[in-house]
Formats: C-alpha cells, structure tokens, sequence
C-alpha cells in the first residue's frame, strides 16, 4: 500500500519540475526572439550604410569630378599591390 501511494512531497517536486521546464521554454524563446530583433537591427544598419555610402559615392563621382589627390594615392598603391601579388615571382630568362 505504501507503494502505491505517492508523498504529497513528490507532486510538489513534479509541478516545480514543470515549472522550471516551462520557464526555461519561456527563456529560450525571449533570447532567440531579441537574437533576431537583433540580427535584423543589423542587417538594416548595414543596408543603410551601404545605401549612404553609394549615394555619397554617386554624388560625388557625379558630372566629370576629379578623384582626390588622397583618393589618387590610394588608387596607386591598390593597383601596385596587386601588380606585386601577381608578379611576384618574375619569370627569369
């Protein structure tokens, strides 16, 4: 008979094990609903960005202007760093 009989101690622990289920369900969904509020945040920051950067872009580049002498620098100094990476080793004769 003492078997068949559950402690009233043991419905206690089985609801609190419920509970903290459900309340670790609960948490896992807030943190992956602020993880993709978050990501979204980001991928808009990142289009704006983007999106000013190729207006200010355009605007500048607009009607025959002059690069910069800095922007002329940089140009030079790309174009002469990709021109050591792909004869870097110079065939001999």
């Amino acid at each position: 008979m003492s078997v068949a009989q559950a402690n009233p101690g043991d419905k206690e622990r089985d609801a609190q094990r419920v509970a903290d289920a459900q309340r670790a369900q609960q948490q896992q969904r807030q943190f992956e609903l602020r993880a993709d509020d978050n990501r979204r945040r980001l991928e808009s920051q990142q289009a704006q960005q983007e999106q000013n950067a190729q207006s200010a872009d355009a605007a500048r580049r607009g009607s025959g202007s002059r690069m910069t002498p800095d922007e002329r620098r940089d140009l030079r100094r790309q174009i002469n760093e990709a021109g050591s990476d792909i004869y870097r080793n110079a065939p001999r004769r």
